[in-house]
């Protein structure tokens, strides 16, 4: 059997676990930050009128105790501009499958994707996307 083939067999076994319904844990928040390597990409038509969201499938390589090691099933909102075109999300120009990227990722649609599948809830949201580490940004206090 090709590499091809075995990679593309994993990662199927993967993407089916996604749609049978695998949860994450309870003990991730509400936004997480993760390092991770992309496995396959759904792309939707391109964005115009409406700010359209693929799904992408990473495979979790370091992050919060309820996604490490886990396939992860993130929205990314007008995926065929670069991530530098939006104000804060990072240093990505394209999604590439097999590139490991640093992620900030939301349970929440923050950016205000207008049209998705999720999968019934399951889906994470993309905040940030980067091939160099993403700096967690601490609330500043108040003057």
């Amino acid at each position: 059997m090709s590499r091809y083939a075995l990679a593309l067999g994993v990662t199927l076994l993967a993407w089916s676990g996604i749609a049978a319904g695998q949860q994450v844990s309870g003990s991730v928040d509400r936004e997480a930050y993760v390092r991770a390597r992309l496995i396959l990409i759904e792309r939707q038509p391109p964005c115009g009128f409406i700010y359209a969201g693929s799904r992408v499938l990473y495979m979790v390589q370091e992050g919060p105790d309820g996604l490490q090691g886990e396939p992860l099933e993130v929205i990314v909102g007008c995926i065929e501009m670069p991530m530098t075109e939006w104000n804060g999300m990072g240093d990505l120009e394209t999604f590439v499958p097999g590139d490991t990227h640093y992620l900030r990722i939301s349970r929440d649609n923050l950016r205000g994707v207008g049209l998705f599948d999720d999968k019934d809830g399951r889906a994470w949201h993309m905040l940030a996307a980067s091939l160099t580490p993403l700096v967690a940004m601490e609330a500043s206090p108040n003057p």
